[in-house]
């Protein structure tokens, strides 16, 4: 057998058990950051979910004070006490409020965008491994 041989013996992987072993283990840690993905993506659909509530109740609240006559008294809840506010006060901080939470949602909707795109390619990604591996099992 000359050299030439030898190599590309060595390159084709003439063990093809340790070829599945090592594509197994490729695999397995693919699917762990898949999964680790998933959780994450889960994460963010509650964070988005949560997001979406409290601007629906901000709303309702900014739609309460927008009825309210102008001299009529605002409270805040601060602990368990009521506290006297300035109506354009409140309204502002109502106002701050709904536009902090809407660039939460978009930060976190670019993130799940950015998550599915990754979990796209990671699903491709696995299919590719998971030929690969039947293919070496069948050597």
């Amino acid at each position: 057998m000359c050299i030439r041989d030898r190599y590309q013996r060595r390159v084709r992987g003439s063990n093809p058990a340790m070829s599945a072993a090592s594509f197994k283990t490729i695999l397995d840690r693919e699917l762990k950051v898949y999964q680790d993905a998933q959780k994450e993506m889960g994460t963010l659909q509650t964070q988005r979910q949560q997001l979406t509530e409290q601007i629906s109740e901000n709303a309702m609240v900014q739609a309460e004070l927008k009825l309210l006559e102008d001299d009529a008294e605002v409270f805040k809840l601060v602990g368990p006490v009521l506290v006297p506010q300035d109506q354009a006060e409140a309204n502002a901080n109502v106002e701050k409020r709904i536009s902090y939470m809407k660039t939460e949602m978009e930060k976190c909707d670019k993130r799940m965008e950015e998550k599915n795109k990754e979990m796209e390619e990671l699903q491709e990604k696995i299919a590719g491994l998971q030929q690969k591996l039947q293919e070496a099992m069948r050597k």
